[in-house]
């Protein structure tokens, strides 16, 4: 009686990256198949036959052991076998056997497993809240397509293609993505999953520039108006920083007055209490899962009124 109890499936090694001169034929190489069976130990060689999916006989394989290594491109196959013993008289054949020849998987570059700051990166639409990467991997030998899985931080899939060539086109939100590539052969066989160590990094979209308008008094140098844009689910973030005092005439490093404060006016203007002195004032817009607006900045100096300088010197 012949009876299979093993059959491993190995695809091509190699023992370097192939590089982009043998590309184009890394397709049309054969998958390696070992097999292994129960011995008998009243036989002397073996025949074993291996068929397609439809049950057409494909090659004849005689071995003198009980292992058996051939070529195959990627697909369902059936196999059975039979054994010679001493007296030259065969054994019946096995049942048919099916298996799957999966292609090769993906290898990635060595490049990329070493560097760890190495990324796919895009940036998020204003409009639709995505950005587009487009990421590429390596041609896997006996690959016809391959199927794309893409990942969140807790290990969570949140989208999956099939490509038929070795680049995809992705639309992610905000965040940052692992990826893996499984080669899928011929009659739909799938490879091993193989996992990028690039990762994909999508920023966040940023709030488009806001106009902000100035309007200086002319009858009084240190009143002026900021008129603040109106945008709805955008608030606006304010922040007053202080540089020097008009004694000192000696530009220093701004200073924070006070804290961040959010600005529900429509207008704002400097508090009538400012020390004189050189100040900045600064907003920007802020909306929940965008990048804030570019600041908007506008230095102006508060001079001392005649009360203060009669504080100053009362002579």
């Amino acid at each position: 009686m012949f009876s299979f109890f093993l059959t491993l499936q190995i695809g091509i090694s190699y023992a370097n990256q192939p590089d982009d001169s043998s590309i184009k034929s890394i397709s049309k190489k054969l998958s390696s198949v070992e097999m292994q069976w129960e011995e008998n130990k009243n036989a002397v060689k073996y025949q074993v036959q291996v068929f397609n999916s439809k049950n057409k006989l494909l090659k004849t394989f005689e071995s003198k052991t009980s292992l058996l290594k051939f070529k195959s491109t990627s697909g369902k196959v059936k196999i059975r076998g039979r054994f010679l013993d001493s007296y030259g008289k065969f054994s019946s054949w096995s049942d048919l056997t099916p298996i799957e020849v999966p292609p090769d998987p993906v290898k990635f570059n060595e490049a990329d497993q070493t560097n760890k700051e190495s990324f796919f990166a895009g940036r998020a639409s204003n409009k639709t809240m995505k950005g587009k990467v487009l990421i590429n991997w390596n041609q896997a030998p006996q690959a016809k397509k391959y199927l794309l899985k893409v990942y969140d931080n807790n290990t969570k899939t949140v989208l999956e293609k099939i490509s038929n060539s070795t680049s995809a086109e992705l639309f992610l939100e905000a965040g940052s993505f692992t990826f893996s590539i499984t080669s899928i052969g011929n009659e739909e066989v799938m490879g091993k999953e193989s996992f990028s160590p690039k990762k994909i990094t999508v920023s966040s979209a940023q709030i488009s520039d806001l106009n902000f308008e100035v309007a200086n008094n002319p009858k009084n140098e240190n009143q002026f108006e900021i008129k603040l844009p109106q945008k709805r689910s955008i608030i606006i973030i304010g922040k007053l920083e202080y540089s020097y005092h008009m004694s000192e005439r000696i530009d220093k490093p701004w200073k924070l007055v006070g804290s961040l404060f959010e600005v529900k006016e429509t207008i704002w203007s400097p508090p009538g209490n400012l020390t004189p002195g050189k100040y900045k004032i600064s907003f920007w817009g802020r909306k929940d899962n965008w990048q804030d607006s570019i600041p908007f900045e506008y230095e102006f100096t508060v001079k001392p009124t005649i009360n203060d300088l009669a504080d100053i010197n009362p002579n």
